[in-house]
């Protein structure tokens, strides 16, 4: 059950869970180059208990049954639209531009925001507030981009003034606490 919320997060993150499919369409702008991310869950980073308790699960030893870092990876296209602008263009089926900011070949991308009032993560059932960026560094030598190194975050909070909250009969120890946050880090690179 953890293994499958936590490849549900990485799902939700970049929408990485199905094999790439061909280009559906030139990435708009200038390609820099295409090239196959990979990532790990990073314990010191992570501050979501119920994601640590799968990270934790997986290192011990001996390792708990059951339990995997929860990886990703996918393949995108990254192109240079207009100067301080950077799309990121997954090469999946329907898959839509993610446009962001840079500085050079630093790039910083919101990737998706989302409302989970139904579901909650973890074994918190109440509504929470997901965000995601992911952000680091092209490299390159000399010509198309060859390399990448940065993180893809989710940040969780709580959706404000939810009932469930204030339910005693609801086990709130995976929530966020009131008013703040936790975080889901990968670390993220390119060959």
């Amino acid at each position: 059950m953890k293994i499958a919320r936590s490849v549900a997060l990485a799902c939700l993150l970049l929408g990485a869970c199905e094999p790439p499919p061909p280009e559906t369409g030139p990435c708009p702008g200038d390609v820099q180059g295409t090239l196959g991310f990979a990532g790990a869950a990073d314990e010191p980073l992570t501050t979501c208990p119920w994601f640590l308790r799968q990270i934790q699960g997986a290192t011990a030893n001996p390792p708990v049954a059951g339990t995997a870092i929860p990886t990703t990876a996918f393949d995108a296209t990254i192109a240079y639209p207009d100067a301080g602008t950077v799309n990121l263009c997954l090469l999946r089926t329907l898959a839509e531009p993610k446009a962001g900011t840079r500085a050079g070949d630093a790039i910083v991308l919101p990737v998706a925001s989302e409302a989970r009032a139904a579901t909650g993560v973890g074994n918190c059932r109440c509504p929470v507030n997901i965000v995601e960026s992911f952000q680091g560094t092209l490299t390159r030598t000399g010509g198309p981009v060859t390399g990448f190194s940065g993180e893809l975050l989710a940040r969780i909070s709580r959706t404000p003034a939810a009932p469930c909250y204030d339910d005693p009969a609801q086990d709130l120890s995976d929530c966020p606490a009131s008013g703040g946050s936790c975080d889901v880090h990968y670390t993220m690179h390119a060959p």
